[in-house]
């Protein structure tokens, strides 16, 4: 396996002491601020900040095409951190510097996950176009021990030869998912996947007529897919309409956008980063926050030294989840590769992000819970076995 852990370790007291400090600060300002009373202020312009990096988990031996965290459906400190890393395959790394799991196959294109109501649960979808074998492939992870396994595919599956995934578009209110991918002539596209038993079911890819996306991310509460096109601009579009409209969201500032990320929070509420390769930054990127509401920049940062742990000077691959992941992730986690020679792995967490920015404070949305529906509406009752009283005689 073409993965090192890391020999940087940060001391637990002071993780345990930038978690509590975490704590303390989100429950301030929660309790301080009544969102509902308070009418909309007008933020200043950005200023660019910075965030510690608090992890390190190891290096690769290759490239990084794609990076995505997973949520485990029961145990939230066993989430792993996936890596498309080219001949070396898809990686699976948990949060304590270990790589636990491997998927074979050459994977240069990046990868997509998404999560699939299913009743009261929800099934993990991992695409992933493969060049050693010619298709795009759909796997979940299995806890205990880790393991990828392939989902069965029906309906469509001619067309896996040729469809490169972006992102999954999701809504609370759908039943399937929205597969946006590049298509054999070089055009966005789109597909919906659905669960038909123990398998997937994929409709024919339909063109959508735009020729330079490069990525998109998704608001799975309400099913807007944002998408990043090559000159800069980003546009949002329903997933799940009968037919796409792209409109304006906005315009990055200059440089190369190379990647885009949605943290979702309760309420609503949301924020699209944008990592852009940029010379107008003090180094060589800087990832941009928009809140998704209101199509307003909230902020900008680089990520910084912390303890050990080195400020990142290049990012080749990016992602960011609000979901919780335990400990110092528990609000959520940024994940990048920093390098271009050598290929590290580090984290950041959302926590501070929000507390850096100032951002509104809610109640934590898990992306893996989002459309789960509970056991209420799927019909069943709770039912309470009452112990049988039996009339005793009075004592004479």
């Amino acid at each position: 396996m073409s993965f090192q852990v890391s020999k940087v370790i940060v001391s637990g007291a002071v993780l345990a002491l930038i978690a509590a400090c975490s704590g303390e600060q989100n429950q301030q300002t929660s309790t301080d601020t009544d969102s509902s009373s308070v009418a909309a202020v007008e933020r200043p312009s950005p200023v660019q900040q910075t965030i510690p990096t608090t992890d390190e988990l190891g290096t690769f031996d290759t490239p990084v095409s794609g990076l995505t965290v997973w949520e485990h459906p029961d145990v939230i400190f066993e989430s792993l951190v996936l890596a498309a890393n080219g001949a070396a395959g898809i990686i699976a790394v948990n949060f304590e510097q270990e790589a636990v799991a491997s998927l074979p196959g050459t994977f240069e294109t990046g990868l997509a996950l998404s999560y699939l109501p299913d009743g009261q649960t929800s099934a993990g979808i991992i695409a992933a176009y493969d060049e050693s074998a010619g298709m795009l492939r759909f796997v979940d992870l299995e806890a205990g021990p880790v393991s990828f396994v392939e989902w069965d595919i029906t309906g469509e599956t001619e067309q896996l030869a040729t469809l490169r995934p972006l992102c999954f578009g999701k809504s609370a209110n759908n039943d399937r998912l929205s597969l946006f991918a590049i298509d054999a002539a070089g055009d966005l596209s789109r597909s919906f996947v659905s669960l038909n038993g123990k398998a997937l079911q994929i409709t024919p890819a339909t063109s959508l007529g735009r020729s330079d996306v490069t990525t998109c991310a998704s608001n799975d509460v309400t099913g807007e897919t944002y998408f990043l096109r090559a000159n800069g601009s980003v546009e949002v579009a329903n997933a799940f309409a009968e037919t796409v409209s792209f409109e304006p969201f906005t315009d990055l500032p200059g440089g190369e956008a190379v990647e885009l990320a949605t943290a979702l929070r309760a309420e609503n509420v949301g924020y699209l980063l944008a990592m852009v390769s940029s010379e107008i930054a003090s180094g060589p990127y800087v990832i941009y926050a928009y809140a998704l509401s209101e199509a307003q920049a909230v902020g900008q940062f680089t990520l910084g030294e912390f303890s050990e742990i080195t400020a990142v000077e290049t990012i080749s691959a990016f992602t960011a989840d609000a979901s919780n992941f335990g400990g110092l992730y528990r609000e959520g986690a940024i994940a990048i590769v920093e390098g271009n020679d050598t290929f590290t792995l580090k984290l950041a967490s959302w926590s501070a992000v929000s507390n850096i920015l100032d951002l509104q404070q809610t109640d934590r949305l898990d992306r893996r819970d989002i459309g789960v529906r509970p056991a209420s509406e799927d019909g069943e009752e709770l039912l309470l076995q009452l112990p049988e009283l039996v009339s005793e005689p009075p004592v004479q």
